[in-house]
């Protein structure tokens, strides 16, 4: 229970006066300009826009990992119902399929059960409404050949981001998404997305859709092998390792900042984009071992990033 001012004493309010019945005839108001005066004043932006969007369809997420723990908050808010089951007792049949009559469901299990998903959903009498995965390397229509074999229009809505259920702070809201499928899988994920933009990924058959996800893993994955890397070669010189850390962490985020801002070349710094070749070489002899290799690899082909002068529009 939590006091509201008109109801208790103000000093021990944690809420302001208002309620949810002015709130409920404010919105039915329309377009009066002192209810959304009103409204304005007494609903946070966010709350408010998920209010005006209204109950837009309701969806079933099948799987906890991380992409789920995001997609849930990212589709409510867009006026989207949303109801969570396990992928794995999906296919294990040990769990009920989630409430309510789903207007579309979303596979967030690992990609290697998509097919049991997809099976198991069809052997369960799911409805027949549209199924995606989020997957970037699977065709929908083979990841998920059971469901499209009994009528289900599937697609894939892959979003191009990084996940981790233990950061709240998510990017799903801004990210660019990965889309292919059905025509009604895309008209659901496109009402999904709203004016979040998307690559058009039909067409790509499965290598394809493989070098699309590699292109993804190696910008999303591999920082982390360029900060132990980095951080490693610190500790090594007896500084301490915390330090190192986030000081390697700062550097890769600041320098991804300017990198997205400014683009190829001039959001590069460092001896390479000041032509300092020699000291590229120094850095190679200093460094051992692995860290050397991979700098000799990156720093060659950013010299010839640099020299082009050109990098791809952002």
């Amino acid at each position: 229970m939590v006091p509201r001012v008109g109801f208790a004493d103000a000093e021990d309010c944690a809420l302001p006066e208002i309620s949810s019945t002015a709130v409920r005839a404010w919105l039915a108001a329309g377009d009066d300009s002192a209810a959304q005066e009103a409204l304005t004043m007494a609903v946070p932006a966010a709350v408010l826009r998920r209010l005006r969007a209204g109950r837009v369809g309701h969806v079933w997420l099948l799987g906890r990992g991380n992409v789920s723990a995001h997609a849930e908050p990212w589709l409510r808010e867009r006026g989207w119902s949303t109801a969570i089951g396990s992928a794995r007792g999906l296919v294990e049949g040990t769990c009920e399929l989630p409430e309510g009559t789903p207007d579309a469901i979303w596979l967030l299990g690992q990609d290697g059960r998509l097919s049991a998903m997809a099976a198991a959903l069809v052997a369960r009498g799911a409805p027949r409404v549209p199924v995606l995965h989020a997957a970037g390397a699977v065709v929908a229509r083979v990841g998920l050949a059971a469901a499209a074999a009994a009528g289900h229009p599937v697609g894939t809505l892959h979003p191009i981001c990084s996940l981790r259920r233990e950061r709240p702070q998510s990017r799903l809201g801004s990210c660019v998404f990965g889309l292919e499928g059905d025509p009604e899988a895309r008209a659901v994920a496109l009402r999904w997305l709203g004016t979040q933009r998307h690559l058009d990924l039909q067409g790509l058959d499965a290598e394809q859709r493989t070098r699309y996800h590699a292109a993804c893993a190696l910008a999303g994955n591999h920082l982390a092998v360029l900060g132990e890397r980095a951080t490693e070669t610190m500790r090594s010189l007896g500084l301490p390792g915390a330090i190192a850390s986030e000081a390697i962490g700062e550097l890769l985020r600041s320098a991804l900042e300017n990198l997205l801002a400014l683009g190829v070349p001039r959001g590069v710094s460092g001896p390479a984009a000041r032509g300092d070749l020699g000291a590229l070489a120094r850095h190679e002899a200093a460094l051992e071992g692995a860290a050397s290799a991979l700098y000799r690899m990156l720093s060659g082909q950013l010299v010839e990033l640099l020299q082009a002068g050109q990098g791809e529009p952002r």
